[in-house]
């Protein structure tokens, strides 16, 4: 059984949002709405090992993330790793050994996820790959620091991105992806930015004054952060602040419903900015919703969409081994870079039999200056003892007809550059 989005308080945005309110606090946890109707499998091998697949000793990696519970996260980011291994067995496995995937759901509580990450430690995983936490990271971190396994990709939202030396990310980490989000102001050639944040936590705001910050830096005109709740019977009042201060590209950190509701409202008045939206919190649906239409998408990760050759291999795997998943996210598209990048590691650690940790981190601190596996992750830098240095990119698509457009093609594209 394979899981699937669902809504939720705690969307990319505002997660993202609060996990910078724990860099500053140094504490707390994820905030989230309705349960999920179906969860990730907690353990499974990587599909696609057979008869004729790697006979080795398999390699244990792990997963974990709130897949159900409280927070309700997005389940298909495990399956992105699920299918990567399933892709990789089926073309040899790593030096002929079989991925073997544990997936822990932690439910969006960080004493499971504590007890999640000590049975992963058990279980002999050489590596956390691609999880799914949004903030919950620090609750486990001295574990795996003391155990010495790297954890790598998966969105880079918690505080821990821009401080462990131990956690390697794939997708934009908090500051420079809401740098990113503002930079869409630029990219769509105006000049009056607003922001919006869920008024249910006061963390939210934290969204409001990073992106503040960020269009001062960028020569913008920041025209407002304003709370809005989801319980609210309407936004007309906001809409009606929003038009008055002539916001053009106005960002909501709150649940993708509220959105709608938002943009919904502001539409009936006649007032119809562009919206930009994080599409971690993105599924199938949200793609055909109508009121999306012209809304642009700043990613932490490449959109699914294009012919970036991971993000081509990502869709096939994600369609032929997890098919009941839905793979139209950034959640995911992190997690399999993540994937990704845990296997390009081995590679340069020139590990010839079964990989162990030191070997990864042998390879992720040789893969050199502003990595970017292949466009496929903001450029990075590994350096053994220190913190990720990550270049503030960002991936960019633009709804039009029920569809995802890339209005800058499907490479990245980095702040000033």
């Amino acid at each position: 059984m394979h899981g699937h989005i669902r809504g939720r308080v705690g969307t990319g945005a505002v997660a993202l949002a609060m996990a910078l309110a724990l860099a500053a606090c140094g504490g707390g946890s994820n905030n989230g709405s309705d349960a999920a109707a179906h969860a990730p499998t907690t353990s499974s091998a990587g599909d696609g090992a057979t008869s004729n697949g790697p006979t080795g000793t398999p390699v244990t990696i792990g997963v974990v993330g709130a897949y159900t519970g409280p927070v309700g996260e997005v389940s298909p980011s495990a399956d992105a790793v699920r299918a990567w291994a399933a892709m990789t067995n089926a073309q040899g496995g790593i030096n002929g050994h079989p991925i073997n995937v544990i997936v822990k759901d932690d439910q969006g509580d960080a004493t499971k996820a504590v007890a999640a990450v000590k049975e992963l430690i058990s279980q002999k995983v050489i590596a956390i790959v691609g999880p799914h936490e949004s903030g919950l990271e620090s609750s486990w971190q001295k574990l795996v620091d003391a155990a010495h396994i790297p954890v790598i990709g998966g969105n880079g939202t918690g505080a821990v991105w821009l401080s462990d030396p131990n956690f390697f990310p794939s997708a934009a980490t908090a500051v420079n992806y809401l740098t990113s989000v503002t930079y869409t102001t630029v990219l769509a050639q105006k000049s009056k930015f607003a922001a919006l944040y869920c008024a249910e936590a006061p963390a939210c705001a934290q969204a409001g004054q990073v992106t503040q910050g960020a269009a001062g830096k960028l020569g913008l005109q920041y025209v407002g952060g304003l709370g809005i709740s989801a319980s609210a019977p309407n936004y007309t009042a906001q809409c009606a602040t929003l038009r008055g201060k002539g916001a053009e590209v106005a960002f909501a950190a709150t649940n993708i419903q509220t959105t709608v509701r938002l943009i919904g409202d502001c539409a009936r008045q006649g007032y119809k900015p562009i919206w930009v939206d994080s599409p971690q919190n993105w599924d199938a649906t949200q793609t055909k919703n109508s009121a999306w239409d012209g809304a642009w998408l700043a990613s932490d990760s490449p959109l699914w969409v294009g012919d970036d050759p991971q993000m081509q291999a990502y869709v096939a795997a994600m369609k032929k081994y997890v098919p009941d998943s839905d793979y139209q996210n950034t959640a995911s598209t992190a997690s399999w870079t993540g994937a990704a990048l845990f296997g390009a590691a081995i590679q340069k650690s020139g590990a010839t039999g079964l990989p162990t940790s030191a070997d990864i981190y042998k390879g992720l601190y040789a893969l050199g200056a502003d990595f970017t596996l292949d466009g496929s992750i903001p450029p990075v830098t590994f350096t053994e003892g220190k913190p990720a240095v990550q270049k503030p990119c960002a991936w960019y698509g633009q709804v039009s007809g029920g569809q995802v457009t890339l209005p800058k093609g499907t490479n990245p594209v980095c702040v000033g550059a």
